[in-house]
């Protein structure tokens, strides 16, 4: 929910993102951990999944916000639930996707085992509108978004664990 409407509600409810401190990381067990080979790609599915179940969501004007929940852990579900409640309280539709322009696996906690993968992801919201309840389009504030994503093990796979925005995009434009 905050990679795909974060900028959107800004834009229309004229407010600044949530808290930019992540919730605290939950204590990962042993039994919880992942090996470390193919962690990278395991981690860019994970959020390759939150992007598409949050824009579906996203896409149904708030609706069902419960489905978010096999893709982030238990510790942020309740950020994403408020996220969408945000949302169906515009009574507004997100028409489109956000698109990834640029995602990067930027560090990988744990010895033996992985305890939390961290990535930087850029998106961008050209081509997405908004549909208001009375069904007018509007068009979202063209740019780029930088978000670090936090991805960690839960019930035996990777979910996102928490998503900071920031203000400075530069790190999008670096080749």
């Amino acid at each position: 929910m905050r990679i795909c409407a974060i900028v959107l509600l800004g834009a229309l409810a004229g407010c600044a993102p949530a808290d930019k401190t992540p919730a605290p990381a939950p204590i990962v067990t042993a039994e919880e951990a992942v090996a470390r080979e193919g962690v990278e790609q395991l981690a860019l599915d994970a959020v390759g999944d939150y992007f598409a179940v949050s824009a579906e969501i996203a896409g149904d004007g708030g609706e069902d916000p419960d489905r978010i929940a096999e893709v982030v852990t238990s510790n942020w579900l309740t950020q994403e639930i408020t996220g969408f409640a945000a949302l169906r309280a515009l009574g507004s539709r997100q028409a489109g996707v956000p698109e990834v322009t640029k995602i990067e696996v930027s560090a990988i906690r744990g010895i033996a085992a992985v305890t939390e993968v961290v990535l930087h992801a850029c998106t961008s919201l050209d081509g997405v509108t908004i549909r208001t309840a009375d069904g007018d389009e509007t068009d979202v504030p063209l740019g780029t978004s930088l978000v670090t994503i936090y991805v960690v093990p839960e019930d035996g796979t990777l979910k996102v664990d928490g998503v900071e925005p920031w203000t400075d995009v530069s790190w999008c434009a670096e080749s």
